[in-house]
């Protein structure tokens, strides 16, 4: 059970992650809004705005936790114990959203200031949480056993990295997570401006709407990963095949979260129903694209990881540049409604490619003779 621990306090580190992340999106609303009077949230030339707030995720705790997590997940529970640590991202989600916009618009405790002080605070206490009781590796010697998948692995190994940036399935896990980051980050980002310039929302009532969806994502999470481990125990479908069951599954019904959207137009239960829609199938990712890179490679997933999410951070650029050339007018739906039917097309191209290239095995590079590790130069511990 201890592999659950450690899958938890991932969780813990993964929400303060995010709730950091996002309380730069909400607070420089109340920066520039306290300096200017005019200022509305959606003036879309000016470059300063869009740089800050739709800054892409700059952290190393996605490869750390894969790293870690491949020391300690046995085939049959890497998508719960990969569920749980991405949770915490939903989590962070709901947390920072409602209380980032109630301390944000709280100037009789300071302010936007004290939300990056109340951050700063819970960080420095789960770094010595996270020293004093998180190990990084199992400590006894059955459960190393039944966990490890490979041998001697404390042993210094040459990372590969002409094998893996030419891997089918390492390009496969990057253009899936490319294609849902980018859903995931127009919908966390620009989706509360939009309820903002369309619906005239505030910032505290921009916390409300975005921190349900973010809880529900969580919840599909967790569920969605216990049942794929499941199916794989009992041996109803194959690794690969249950990774593209709930792939195809988590792009079909968030595309089917665009009707409501068409059919009432200019409505804000609309956005929300779509809203709601798109995270909770987001969730499914936790049993399809993003343990898989565990799936291919044990030794390496923490550099596959981190890897494929850094193709994957790159959404944070180009988010903000397509939204720039097409918003042109704060007040237009027609814009808006180009944007959301543009991610759920990205998100579909990116399911298609994911089950064309993906695999479930073990790579060659993987499993390469220590003797052959010279060749890359890169030492990984």
């Amino acid at each position: 059970m201890k592999q659950y621990f450690v899958s938890v306090a991932c969780c813990f580190v993964n929400i303060l992650s995010y709730c950091t992340r996002l309380n730069i999106n909400i607070a420089i609303l109340e920066m520039v809004r306290k300096n200017d009077s005019t200022f509305t949230l959606a003036p879309y030339n000016e470059s300063n705005f869009n740089s800050i707030t739709n800054r892409p995720n700059q952290g190393m705790v996605i490869p750390a936790v894969f790293t870690l997590l491949s020391k300690w997940a046995s085939a049959g529970e890497r998508s719960i114990l990969v569920s749980i640590v991405f949770a915490g991202k939903a989590f962070g989600g709901v947390i920072a959203s409602y209380t980032s916009g109630l301390i944000c618009s709280s100037y009789e405790i300071g302010g936007w200031p004290m939300s990056f002080y109340i951050y700063s605070m819970v960080g420095a206490v789960l770094a010595i949480l996270w020293i004093t009781f998180v190990s990084e590796s199992p400590a006894e010697q059955d459960e190393c056993t039944f966990i490890s998948n490979t041998p001697n692995k404390n042993k210094s190994r040459a990372i590969p990295l002409y094998d893996i940036f030419t891997s089918k399935p390492v390009w496969a896990i990057a253009v899936a997570k490319f294609a849902t980051t980018f859903a995931y980050n127009f919908f966390l980002i620009e989706v509360p401006t939009f309820f903002s310039n369309m619906f005239g929302v505030n910032v505290k009532k921009i916390g409300l709407l975005t921190s349900l969806p973010s809880f529900i994502a969580a919840v599909t999470g967790l569920l969605s990963a216990a049942v794929a481990d499941y199916i794989i125990q009992q041996k109803y479908l194959s690794i690969l095949k249950t990774r593209h069951l709930f792939v195809v599954l988590g792009v079909v019904l968030s595309i089917v979260g665009f009707i409501p959207l068409v059919v009432t137009g200019y409505n804000v239960l609309a956005v929300e129903i779509l809203y709601i829609v798109f995270f909770a199938v987001h969730g499914f990712n936790s049993a399809s694209v993003f343990p898989n890179a565990m799936d291919i490679t044990d030794d390496y997933a923490g550099f596959v990881a981190g890897v494929t999410h850094t193709f994957a951070s790159c959404t944070g650029i180009i988010i903000p540049i397509v939204t720039g050339l097409l918003i042109k007018e704060q007040n237009s739906l027609e814009p808006w409604i180009v944007l959301f039917f543009l991610t759920g097309g990205i998100n579909l191209l990116g399911m298609v490619y994911f089950i064309m290239f993906s695999e479930a095995e073990q790579q060659v590079w993987s499993e390469q003779n220590d003797n052959e590790d010279e060749r890359s130069g890169l030492i990984i511990k």
